[in-house]
């Protein structure tokens, strides 16, 4: 089937400006940033298009996931989250935020760059009555910068911690990466630190093929529920 374009915010703009990328600044020396990491995954060389990067077969095209995500309209059976990248030192632990706002802590994620590894698998599928109301949304935890959601009002700074991007390679369904920023705004923050560079945990989210499929919701249901739950025992963080 033709691969249909995936939405997953429930309120997304076709004209979306994605200021959040003219705001992002080179990593480190010795790490990756946002370019060099997506042409690791998918070759080539990835340069600035409209809302996104290209590397001529692959484009990563920014959405706007500020208050969930709604695979189901896309047509997922489920997602499959995994970690693929992570260049910061902090502790990196990743999960969902239930229906009372408490992060619940899938996995975790050690190593450094692209030698990573996460301590046990995260599959979300579709279909839980009780979790119908509720979009899915990702959250990290860990080192000093604490807990971070991809809502940027749920953040202590108030910001952005998530840059996402869709995935088109041509697949008849998208991939979404998502790039997280670990490092709380305060005035405590030692200047000259990058905080911009978004590449302290980068986390791929794909079609579960071992879920039972999702109907693809009609577009008048995009602004609706995502309707997933997640399978396995979600763990608490340990203080």
């Amino acid at each position: 089937m033709k691969r249909t374009a995936a939405l997953l915010a429930a309120v997304a703009s076709a004209a979306l400006a994605p200021a959040a990328l003219a705001g992002l600044e080179p990593p480190p020396a010795g790490e990756h940033g946002v370019t060099q990491i997506l042409a690791h995954l998918y070759g080539g060389s990835f340069n600035a298009i409209e809302q996104g990067y290209s590397n001529g077969s692959t484009t990563a095209r920014y959405v706007d996931d500020e208050i969930g995500l709604n695979l189901s309209a896309a047509g997922f059976a489920g997602v499959n989250v995994e970690a693929v990248a992570k260049f910061s030192n902090n502790q990196q632990y990743s999960g969902y935020f239930d229906g009372n706002g408490e992060l619940q802590i899938m996995f975790e994620t050690t190593g450094y760059g692209y030698e990573v590894e996460q301590d046990c698998p995260w599959i979300v599928c579709h279909g839980e009555a009780d979790l119908l109301d509720n979009m899915l949304v990702v959250g990290r935890d860990g080192g000093e910068g604490g807990q971070h959601s991809q809502r940027p009002a749920d953040n202590a700074d108030n910001r952005d911690h998530v840059i996402t991007f869709e995935i088109d390679d041509g697949s008849d369904l998208p991939t979404f990466i998502m790039f997280w920023e670990d490092i709380t705004i305060n005035e405590s923050i030692t200047k000259g630190r990058s905080k911009n560079d978004f590449n302290d945990l980068v986390l791929r989210l794909s079609n579960a093929e071992d879920c039972v499929a999702a109907v693809p919701l009609p577009a008048s249901a995009f602004a609706g529920i995502a309707g997933f739950t997640v399978l396995g025992l979600a763990r608490r963080l340990k203080k």
